[in-house]
């Protein structure tokens, strides 16, 4: 039993890390012509995530971490690249 705490408790911090990185690359990628309660509520979809975290069985949660980092990892890579007009 307390190995499968211990283990789920890691896995909610390390989740919380994820949403903590999220919600700052969502920060600065908004555009600026973002509605304003958007804009607000944008950052805080990620946390969303640690809330059902919280309700799953660890396997599940497991699969959120796993997931939510790759597609922060695939924004953060996307977004540092700038975009080329295309050629005529």
């Amino acid at each position: 039993m307390t190995r499968l705490c211990s283990s789920t408790a890691r896995s909610f911090a390390l989740l919380a890390g994820v949403a903590w990185w999220s919600s700052r690359l969502t920060r600065r990628t908004l555009p600026d012509e973002t509605p304003a309660l958007a804009a607000r509520l944008a950052p805080l979809l990620p946390y969303a995530t640690l809330v059902v975290a919280a309700f799953v069985p660890l396997a599940a949660g497991v699969y959120l971490l796993v997931s939510t980092a790759w597609s922060t990892l695939a924004r953060t890579a996307f977004a540092a690249r700038p975009v080329r007009p295309a050629s005529s």
